[in-house]
């Protein structure tokens, strides 16, 4: 009796242990091909200046030059991608080129942007956004802000206004002050 329980025990374990060893091959050979069929589209999008600065200066109605990267962070080549821009109002924007006719996976390609605000802006920050799409990507949207400086002219028209109404209370207070 005894040992007809050690050879069930023995086939037994046997078993088990031929499942355990099947599972161990079989489960990552299965997983693999899974691994290998996951394709990933992505674009990323940013906007930086001729000296590599992501801080968006730009000079009220003069042309600035910036660069925007467009990056395809996925694994997959994109094609006929279509760039565009959503200016703020009374600027002007231009994309060259505005077309890529494709981007190989971990490929960067920069496009030369022209921004030239209004002429008579003060200094404030602009949200301008700019999208892609493509034939794999839907929108890939990105906005940045653009801080605008003023025009030298307009500086010097503030600093004369504020030198008259200096001047003003002066020759005002010297009037009617030593009454």
């Amino acid at each position: 009796m005894n040992s007809l329980f050690t050879s069930v025990k023995s086939a037994a374990t046997s078993k088990v242990w031929r499942l355990f060893l099947f599972l161990i091959v079989l489960i990552p050979a299965l997983a693999q091909p899974a691994l290998a069929q996951t394709k990933i589209t992505d674009l990323n999008l940013w906007l930086r200046d001729g000296q590599n600065n992501y801080n968006n200066e730009a000079k009220a109605g003069q042309d600035n030059k910036f660069f925007l990267d467009v990056r395809n962070t996925g694994t997959e080549v994109i094609t006929n991608i279509k760039l565009s821009v959503e200016p703020p109002e009374g600027w002007t924007i231009e994309i060259k080129p505005s077309e890529i006719a494709s981007l190989m996976s971990g490929s960067l390609y920069t496009v030369d942007v022209n921004i030239k605000p209004v002429g008579k802006a003060t200094k404030e920050g602009r949200e301008v956004i700019f999208t892609a799409q493509s034939n794999e990507i839907q929108n890939v949207k990105s906005s940045f802000f653009v801080t605008v400086k003023p025009a030298q002219f307009w500086i010097w028209v503030w600093i004369a206004a504020g030198v008259l109404v200096v001047a003003g209370f002066v020759l005002i207070y010297m009037r009617f002050g030593r009454q």
